[in-house]
């Protein structure tokens, strides 16, 4: 996996070994710890038996450190809590925790007006994860630490 902040200059952030030949289609995970705030650009380096890199078509994705809310404590043992930092939405707000892999390991609705959420987080396994906030046609991200 390569990363760019200019879409021009990459460099790698990350490496995951092939299955080889294969006939079956073979999904791939990673996930980028320490984004730049702003653009990243992001494609995928592949190198084939003959030495040969072959690269994917180049996403862009916007990472913005000013969310509306902060999630504490970091590291958590048994809840985080979510804080507005401003008026809480007048909408509901779909929540996310992913795990290092991109896997949902919980989800549930933060109500329109709410001042907060605590979120129980005692039967995650230690790791880190990141708390997905959607909702208005906006979407937010933080992470945490879970041990």
């Amino acid at each position: 996996m390569e990363r760019s902040a200019d879409g021009v200059g990459y460099e790698e952030i990350g490496r995951l070994s092939g299955a080889g030949t294969s006939r079956t289609i073979r999904n791939y995970d990673f996930w980028d710890n320490a984004p730049l705030t702003g653009a990243n650009y992001y494609r995928l380096r592949q190198v084939d038996y003959d030495g040969q890199p072959a690269f994917s078509a180049v996403r862009r994705v916007e990472f913005h450190l000013n969310t509306p809310f902060r999630v504490f404590p970091s590291p958590a043992f048994v809840q985080i809590q979510l804080a507005w930092t401003a008026s809480p939405p007048a909408t509901d707000m779909d929540w996310g925790i992913y795990d290092t892999a991109g896997r949902c390991q919980r989800q549930g609705k933060c109500p329109a007006g709410s001042p907060g959420l605590e979120i129980p987080v005692h039967q995650l396994p230690p790791g880190i994860y990141l708390l997905r906030l959607t909702g208005d046609r906006q979407v937010w991200f933080h992470t945490f630490v879970k041990q």
